[in-house]
């Protein structure tokens, strides 16, 4: 039977709610919350439809007369507590209500002899124990109705030890960073209408892209939603940074549930998709979709999903829109973001003075109607941290001032609180990828900061790193440990932005610009000033654009300074991504031909030289210089004598294909290039592509490969399907004996509840609208 204490994770509201979906679960009534009476004694109320008028109105019958229940709802740790309050406060309450039936339910572990003492103290409102409910029979009736258990997550992660059970139930490609966000976040969780939007996209397509504006609550909700589904027993695979890595976690043959935040990045292109990711990401939603126990949910920002449509062509094509879950602050009713508030406030550590000086005030109303109103906001300015030396009686001013300009949260900090070393840091910070390595980012940091004068000598350069680390760690970065290496990224991505605006100004633009040390920085520099939302004014951008090839040019051998983490049964490990020589020269020559006349460049030539001797001596594969040659094309620059040696050098390696990577670069290439292959060579390909999708499915029937996984079948019978319409022939036959392998697999997996049939309506008395007289009764709670 479940153990809950319901304080540690439930908030009053929380345990509210909790109390209403138990009751109506086992009383089989609807009862409506009913907060403008809760100084009168009243949380949740049950009324027949005949007497439904509101409570006071001198129309009503005497309540003696009509069979009415009054329901409180007391959330406290003591029992003598909980007495007192009854005793001294409640029950004059009752008496002056008159309620045809009293219940009472509380988290308070209650005695025999106790629930009868409340009898008599409560008599004759509750005139059987029956009415009384303490912390045991509550987890009794959560046992009996486990659909309430599973519905309330908030209160599932409050159990003692659920993190290490997460851990260690074959979720290891979960970090405990990770899950101790989620657990974190799940405390001030306010259930909102996007979470059964989103059950029901995954229940109709199993994929569900969550996109919205910065700050709206879309890795809240995904992660909502990944604890959802592991408490239905669902293994848990995160991806971090290519949908690839969903294939390297071991088959556990139970269902799972793909999470990949930020699949598109946080800001400029060059954190978005890794070389040919459109292809494999699509490839493998189609698997999923096919899949009966794979579920699989995305995030991205709104405007960087357009942007991506716009970018790559195959996501222009697939239709998504019926697989997306857009959080829109509409979908959050005043309740709703009342409720955000009021939980981001009892689960601060603000001090009591602050938190009665806001409500004396009544803050909340104005707090709530803002027209900035944003869940990420909100959990800024109810963090202690934040609010520092903020004197109790200015807390609410300072509060409305954020408000009104989000600008200044990090302003101030930035401005007047933290060193120059961590100013420095942080700009750096803002040019690399979205995690990078510390070593990586203190080598950047160490050239800019010691160019700008700042550190006196490579001891002080030194130090100042390590402080400015020490200073910005769990406020505006964060770090976390990964085998012998220490990552480090933003806290969030809107301190990325606020960095990016002070970033964009000269002169520091130039001075992080010319300090650049590794090719990353130089291309986010080059997104980032032609992006097409105008960060910057044109006449800025075409002012820095032959300074910024220039540092392309420079930093094109650099090392890399992109990362991915590596996951096996031995744990994760961080590998660094090695530099593509072709796709660095591909961005240098976009950037180039974007900007101006490119003409015959020795620079591009010399390189394409290189690339052409590197093919043929097998120093670099095919299908790293795929993505070279639509900008090479786009320039004209595959006619130059380089262009068309680099062209018959690439097509020689990419027509002996051994395996189906190899055929989908091949496929890549007869797409981008047709003219480049005649029809016998389509012929041959296609005799040739037909003959090894034969003995590759043969191969998966004989358990060659050793593969469990259906998805990953499912994924290589897509493939198959889009490499025969490339080269015109008929794979049907193996692909239906892929699905059927698929299929034998999937039968192998325990099915377990369905989570898609399980009721998830709400209590009903859970309007959407309330007035300011419920949001005082509610927020008044707090100053208790």
């Amino acid at each position: 039977m479940p153990n809950y204490d319901f304080t540690s994770a439930l908030s009053p509201l929380d345990f509210e709610h909790l109390s209403m979906d138990l009751l109506e679960a086992e009383l089989g009534l609807r009862f409506e919350s009913f907060r403008e009476g809760r100084d009168r004694g009243i949380d949740l109320r049950y009324a027949p439809a005949s007497s439904n008028s509101s409570l006071g109105s001198g129309n009503r019958p005497p309540l003696a007369k009509r069979a009415e229940i009054i329901v409180q709802c007391k959330r406290y740790s003591k029992y003598s507590d909980l007495k007192s309050v009854m005793e001294r406060e409640e029950l004059a309450k009752i008496v002056a209500l008159n309620p045809h039936r009293y219940v009472l339910t509380t988290s308070v572990s209650l005695s025999p002899k106790q629930v009868d003492e409340l009898t008599q103290i409560l008599f004759p409102f509750v005139n059987a124990t029956d009415d009384i409910y303490g912390r045991e029979r509550l987890n009794a009736l959560l046992a009996k109705h486990p659909e309430v258990e599973r519905r309330h997550v908030k209160l599932w992660v409050s159990s003692a030890g659920v993190l290490e059970t997460i851990l260690h139930a074959g979720t290891y490609s979960v970090s405990r960073e990770e899950v101790e966000r989620t657990l974190a976040a799940a405390q001030i969780y306010v259930k909102n209408p996007s979470f059964e939007e989103a059950l029901d996209i995954l229940k109709k397509h199993h994929v569900c892209i969550i996109s919205g504006i910065p700050g709206i609550g879309k890795t809240t909700l995904a992660r909502m939603l990944l604890l959802y589904f592991y408490r239905h027993d669902f293994e848990v695979v995160k991806i971090e940074s290519d949908v690839s890595e969903a294939r390297e976690v071991p088959y556990q043959s139970k269902p799972r549930f793909y999470y990949y935040d930020d699949f598109l990045g946080q800001t400029a292109q060059a954190d978005k998709l890794n070389k040919n990711e459109d292809q494999k990401l699509l490839d493998f939603m189609t698997s999923v979709r096919d899949s009966k126990h794979a579920l699989f949910v995305l995030t991205t920002r709104e405007y960087i999903l357009n942007q991506a449509r716009l970018h790559y062509e195959k996501l222009a094509r697939e239709k998504l829109d019926y697989r997306m879950c857009v959080l829109d602050l509409s979908k959050y009713s005043r309740r709703i973001r009342a409720e955000i508030l009021y939980n981001h406030l009892h689960f601060s550590h603000l001090p009591r003075t602050h938190l009665q000086a806001l409500i004396s005030a009544r803050g909340y109303l104005k707090i709530v109607d803002h027209r900035n109103y944003n869940p990420r906001l909100i959990e800024y300015l109810t963090d202690s941290q934040w609010v520092g030396a903020v004197v109790a009686g200015d807390y609410f001013a300072v509060f409305m001032q954020n408000l009104d300009n989000p600008a200044l949260i990090w302003e101030h900090a930035f401005d007047r609180q933290i060193s120059a070393a961590s100013c420095d840091l942080l700009l750096v910070l803002a040019t690399m990828p979205t995690e990078s390595r510390m070593v990586d980012v203190e080598k950047a940091f160490g050239l800019l900061h010691g160019q700008g004068g700042r550190a006196q000598s490579r001891s002080n350069e030194w130090n100042d790193f390590r402080h400015a680390v020490k200073e910005l760690d769990g406020t505006f970065i964060s770090t976390r440990q990964l085998g012998e290496w220490v990552l480090m990224q933003f806290q969030n991505p809107s301190i990325r932005d606020f960095v990016r605006g002070r970033l964009l100004k000269a002169p520091l633009l130039e001075e992080v610009l010319e300090n650049s040390v590794f090719f990353e920085q130089a291309r986010w520099f080059a997104e980032i000033l032609f992006d097409e939302r105008r960060y910057v004014p044109r006449h800025m951008s075409v002012r820095y654009a032959a300074r910024i090839e220039a540092t392309l040019k420079r930093l094109a051998d650099a090392p890399s300074g992109t990362i991915f983490v590596h996951r096996s049964e031995a744990g994760e490990q961080v590998a660094v991504e090695p530099p593509n020589r072709a796709a660095r020269l591909g961005e240098i020559a976009g950037f180039s031909g974007s900007t101006g006349e490119i003409g015959e460049d020795e620079f591009i030539r010399t390189r394409l030289q290189d690339l052409e001797q590197a093919l043929r001596n097998n120093e670099i594969n095919a299908a790293d210089c795929l993505v070279l040659v639509d900008p090479l094309r786009e320039l004209g620059l595959l006619s130059t004598p380089a262009g068309v040696a680099f062209l018959a050098a690439l097509k020689e390696k990419a027509t002996q294909p051994r395996d189906l990577d190899d055929f989908k670069t091949l496929g890549k290439l007869t797409e981008r290039l047709p003219e480049q292959f005649g029809e016998a060579e389509r012929r041959a390909i296609g005799e040739s592509f037909l003959a090894f999708a034969d003995q590759f499915v043969a191969d998966y029937e004989n358990e060659e490969f050793g593969i469990d996984d259906p998805e990953e079948v499912r994924t290589d019978a897509v493939a198959l399907e889009t490499l025969s319409t490339t080269f015109g022939v008929d794979t049907q036959d193996q692909q239906k004996r892929l699905y059927s392998h698929a299929e034998q697999k999937e039968q192998e997996i325990e099915e377990g509840r369905d989570w898609r049939d399980e009721g998830e309506y709400e209590g009903g008395g859970r309007q959407s609208e309330c007035t300011d007289g419920e949001l005082d009764s509610m927020f008044g709670t707090l100053a208790q």
